[in-house]
């Protein structure tokens, strides 16, 4: 009964360990600007795109700026799986976003694209989503050509 219960204790705490360094980790970074909301119209014709806009947390106050575009990543967990022990967050490019409107605290922007995952590390899900990270650092105009292209 006491090898059953320190296997269990090998297997349960890194685990619990590595869950709290990730729950840590996200809960620091909370003045990041991040997708809050995503809203779509329905398309109602065939052929019709489908635009997205996606609402961000941080507006001037967080020197977010009309008209720039910006490079959206998200924070993947990665734990060894021989220790299960983590391993730390990883950023992985998504794509890229244009705000289009704000005020002090909000911002609105829209899809420019998502990158292509020839060259990046697979999403388990693809696009962006509510969580990701706006790369404030990383700002340019639409007329220049950013990192990726």
């Amino acid at each position: 009964m006491a090898i059953i219960l320190i296997v269990l204790l090998t297997w349960i705490v890194p685990i619990a360990d590595a869950e709290a360094q990730v729950t840590k980790a996200l809960t620091e970074d909370i003045n990041e600007v991040r997708v809050v909301e995503v809203r779509h119209h329905l398309a109602l014709n065939p052929g019709e795109s489908r635009e997205r806009d996606f609402y961000l947390n941080g507006g001037l106050q967080h020197n977010v700026r009309l008209g720039k575009t910006y490079l959206v990543y998200r924070k993947v967990p990665v734990t060894n799986v021989l220790n299960r022990g983590s391993l730390g967050l990883f950023s992985i490019p998504v794509g890229e976003v244009k705000v289009i409107w704000q005020n002090d605290t909000i911002s609105v922007a829209r899809l420019v694209r998502v990158f292509e995952r020839s060259d990046l590390p697979l999403l388990e899900v693809p696009g962006i989503l509510i969580g990701d990270v706006i790369d404030l650092k990383n700002q340019f105009s639409i007329n220049q050509k950013s990192k990726n292209d």
